[in-house]
């Protein structure tokens, strides 16, 4: 099955990525998709070196340009990735106040240590540091207010298939399911040469178990080469039968008959 939809996508406004709105939309309209969804990066750790790079402003008005400029060939909408919403609260609560189409959260760091710095494996085991990072994301599962969590299992992107106590994992998901959040499958693990997408096609059954079905795909391009990178074999996993694939409009979501 080809995906024509894109909905974790960052430009050069987030502070790690390589092309701009326009050079990304002209190239996922040369590879078929009809709509694009932007998550640029909100960070708020002084140690993180996109801190204080968003601009809103100027974000948004590129958006608002491009919409005209493109709007026969691609729905373009607009997001945000919101890092560590649990530890900001006061600047996540500003950011829910605007109009996006999407607030995707995620999670970087392990306190003062992004999770993929090797400095990490000198504190923890890959278990470890496994297992702190569902911990903390209980608590962003928690504070809810968001519509899809980012990249489930991040840091299998830097240490592979490390084993968790499921029961952490499953916590999580009854939240989401609870509070109508929705499951990103994303396709960056593939890319950096693992053989799983985050979360692992394991999480994704667990999520389908506990009643979840919305999920939406995203490649974490931050290139224009990049996006809808593997989304093709997403077709592997045993029950993509069950999974009801969407995107976001203004917060709600909306099933793409595929």
């Amino acid at each position: 099955m080809n995906f024509n939809f894109d909905t974790h996508v960052h430009s050069t406004f987030s502070v790690d990525a390589k092309d701009n709105l326009e050079d990304i939309v002209s190239s996922a309209i040369a590879k078929g998709l009809k709509h694009i969804c932007f998550t640029e990066h909100i960070d708020h750790n002084p140690k993180d070196y996109g801190y204080q790079f968003y601009d809103f402003e100027k974000y948004s008005n590129e958006i608002e340009r491009l919409k005209d400029k493109f709007s026969s060939e691609i729905q373009i909408l607009k997001g945000i990735e919101f890092s560590e919403p649990h530890l900001y609260k006061s600047e996540f609560e500003k950011e829910l106040n605007r109009d996006y189409d999407m607030i995707m959260a995620s999670l970087h760091w392990l306190g003062d240590n992004f999770y993929g710095e090797k400095e990490l494996l000198s504190k923890y085991s890959p278990e470890k540091i496994l297992e702190k990072y569902f911990k903390d994301l209980t608590v962003i599962a928690e504070l809810g207010n968001f519509d899809v969590l980012a990249h489930f299992d991040f840091p299998r992107r830097y240490y592979g298939q490390v084993s968790v106590d499921n029961h952490l994992i499953e916590d999580i998901l009854k939240f989401l399911v609870r509070n109508n959040i929705v499951l990103e499958i994303n396709t960056s693990g593939l890319r950096k040469g693992y053989n799983f997408t985050l979360p692992n096609f394991d999480i994704i059954d667990m999520y389908l178990n506990l009643g979840g079905k919305n999920v939406t795909l995203g490649s974490d391009a931050h290139s224009r080469e990049e996006i809808g990178a593997d989304f093709g074999k997403i077709n592997q996993f045993q029950h993509f039968d069950k999974l009801e694939f969407g995107i976001f409009k203004d917060r709600q979501f909306q099933k793409l008959y595929l």
